[in-house]
């Protein structure tokens, strides 16, 4: 699946986006997740794309400088994000994640498909599969 085009991908990352926002919608932000330390409220702040970090346009800008081999500590990442959204209101995570959902649309939407099958990486190491097939696994893994 990783080596699915943009026309395959794409609605299965969309229908992903939706099947976890449905899901996420009604739960309690305050519960624990099943990552130690991190409550709902911290995933989605994770998955969602807010001013200073959009992991699609991030990937994307990467994939157009040829340095999906090199991504970013998403560690860091993630710690900072969560550190930095922690406490804002449950409907402003609601909408960062509806950005992220609707900045996956738009990229599925755009006539360009020249990072469809852009290798991607990570932590330094090549890894299999596309940009596409990528979004798609982050999708899928978001709604389960």
């Amino acid at each position: 699946m990783t080596d699915a085009g943009r026309d395959i991908v794409g609605p299965m990352v969309l229908a992903a986006w939706d099947d976890f926002l449905a899901l996420v919608e009604p739960l309690d932000f305050g519960a624990p997740s099943r990552l130690p330390g991190w409550r709902v409220h911290d995933v989605c702040i994770h998955l969602g794309a807010w001013p200073e970090h959009d992991a699609l346009a991030g990937g994307l800008a990467s994939a157009r400088e040829g340095h999906l081999d090199r991504l970013p500590d998403s560690e860091q990442i993630n710690t900072d994000l969560v550190s930095t959204y922690r406490d804002v209101p449950r409907q402003e995570v609601l909408d960062a994640l509806v950005l992220a959902r609707d900045n996956a649309a738009a990229y599925f939407s755009q006539p360009d498909a020249s990072l469809a099958t852009a290798p991607t990486g990570s932590r330094g190491r090549p890894a299999p599969g596309s940009f596409c097939g990528a979004l798609f696994l982050k999708g899928y893994i978001s709604a389960q």
